[in-house]
């Protein structure tokens, strides 16, 4: 598997994992959205089956790469919230 795919779908697992029950599909949503240009390259499936998440959410990720251009991020939000704020592949701790 695609080594983009797996650092993508690792990003998922952790999303869907901290994600707050009643907010979940919304933020595989926005994982969509904010990870577009990645998930167009690596494929949306991958990612999923990557991710351990069930493969319905598949769907759910597709509809944020749609939204995707019609959306624009606040990424200083995602910093102050420390969501997403890191490029893919860097670790957040510095290490």
């Amino acid at each position: 598997m695609d080594r983009k795919a797996q650092r993508l779908g690792q990003l998922l697992t952790e999303i869907y994992q901290q994600a707050p029950q009643k907010e979940l599909v919304v933020m595989v949503n926005l994982f969509g959205i904010r990870y577009h240009q990645e998930i167009k390259e690596a494929g949306v499936l991958p990612i999923v089956k990557a991710s351990g998440i069930p493969r319905n959410y598949k769907s759910e990720v597709s509809k944020g790469v749609k939204l995707a251009k019609y959306v624009t991020l606040d990424l200083a939000v995602d910093a102050a919230q420390d969501q997403w704020c890191q490029p893919l592949g860097v670790n957040r701790s510095g290490a």
